[in-house]
């Protein structure tokens, strides 16, 4: 059972919502030029500042010290005006935030300076670092001491050192640290406490369970072409690929697989339903069948079934890849 003090982490979402808003498939930067759209915020800039609870929120000593900000520019003809002039008075911008707004740290004498030209201003504060999903994916029930496994992300420019003597510092337990180029990420075990105790750390950009990885490609065919559940708008209409040949480069394909095997016992080539060429021949690799029926995985000519095919189920493949199977 999640821990109550572990629930307030919702209640940014919660406070924020807006009656008038429109439903996130219709929501754009143009139609709701001033809203904020993520997982622990969903606002109105127009509002002013969101309330959190008090054991989520900064102080303005804190906010200050920690310097990460939102700044919602209020419309999209702005957005780029305010990037710049944050750029060029010292400060950095992140990622771009839906609606026209962006992540940004501000040293302490440029927020006010922003504030000018900003629709709102709002530090990051500790409850908008939570995913308010956090502890819904049972990953502490495997933990002998019941502590959650969790995603933690700093900011680009965090020292990771330094963030994990903190953590340790918290006697949280660190399983994996990434640094990919792209982003700084640990893999750590935390009990509701301590994941608020985290969220309070400056360097913590934000924090999510880490679930258990599940194959979802039958969620994929309407995510890609509508977003809507079950919604297959575009192999309704037709598209499935038909007389498209798509280049792959990744492991080799395992053609006996159902999604590409020829019944009528067809080789690889011209001839064949599926596999029009392929270099190096025969083989298989994991990653490459899947990435590959993805793709253009089709099973109904051999087993009827369409449950798990790929996006575009009638398209060929032409592939090559040039490291050896693993199987």
């Amino acid at each position: 059972m999640l821990s109550s003090i572990l629930l307030l982490a919702s209640a940014p979402l919660l406070q924020g919502q807006q009656a008038a808003n429109l439903p996130l498939n219709e929501t754009s930067r143009r139609a709701e030029p001033s809203r904020f759209v993520l997982k622990t915020l969903d606002w109105d800039a127009r509002k002013g500042q969101p309330t959190l609870p008090a054991s989520l929120a900064y102080s303005q000593a804190e906010a200050a010290t920690a310097g990460y900000y939102f700044v919602h520019a209020g419309d999209a003809e702005r957005w780029h005006a305010l990037r710049d002039q944050i750029l060029a008075a010292g400060g950095q911008v992140f990622d771009y935030l839906p609606h026209n707004a962006m992540e940004a740290r501000l040293p302490a004498g440029l927020v006010d300076a922003v504030r000018e030209h900003a629709a709102v201003v709002i530090p990051v504060h500790p409850g908008f670092k939570i995913d308010p999903e956090m502890g819904r994916y049972g990953t502490a029930a495997d933990h002998p001491l019941g502590r959650m496994q969790v995603s933690v992300e700093y900011w680009p420019d965090a020292d990771l050192e330094a963030q994990e003597q903190a953590m340790r510092a918290l006697d949280i337990v660190i399983e994996e640290t990434v640094e990919s180029g792209r982003y700084l990420r640990s893999t750590v075990r935390a009990n509701p406490a301590e994941v608020i105790a985290l969220s309070r750390q400056p360097g913590v950009k934000f924090m999510q369970e880490s679930a258990s990885a599940e194959q979802r490609n039958n969620k994929s065919q309407w995510v890609v072409q509508t977003y809507v559940n079950n919604d297959l708008k575009l192999w309704n209409s037709g598209l499935k690929g038909d007389n498209v040949y798509i280049g792959h480069i990744d492991g080799k394909i395992q053609e006996s697989s159902c999604y590409f095997d020829d019944p009528s016992g067809a080789a690889v080539g011209a001839g064949h339903r599926k596999i029009k060429w392929w270099n190096p021949v025969g083989g298989g690799d994991s990653h490459g069948t899947h990435t590959a029926g993805s793709a253009a995985g089709n099973a109904e000519p051999v087993n009827g079934s369409t449950t798990y095919n790929g996006l575009a189920p009638n398209a060929f493949l032409v592939h090559n890849s040039s490291w050896p199977s693993s199987s």
